[in-house]
């Protein structure tokens, strides 16, 4: 079964915190990080804590099912980093 769920009560990312918007598939958060450069996909498995060290950046999503990335595609086209026609590289 399909574990998606958004967590939304962190603070910021760049404050050396948690994001502030978590999405979680099955063991995993993900988090869509927005700085100078534009947006960045970060990662962390939710055996971890939580804390700024324990993310990191996203680099390649060709390990995951078809499911989680077309999952966080939508959220990528939400936010407004990619549109329906791109595919979501990392």
């Amino acid at each position: 079964m399909k574990d998606v769920s958004i967590v939304n009560d962190w603070t910021d990312m760049c404050a050396d915190d948690k994001p502030p918007k978590m999405i979680k598939i099955d063991d995993w958060y993900y988090a869509f990080i927005k700085d100078e450069h534009g947006y960045a996909l970060w990662i962390n498995d939710e055996n971890d804590d939580l804390s700024p060290n324990t993310w990191g950046e996203v680099s390649d999503l060709t390990g995951v099912p078809v499911w989680v990335y077309q999952e966080l595609k939508s959220y990528a086209v939400a936010i407004g980093w990619k549109t329906e026609e791109q595919d979501l590289f990392i």
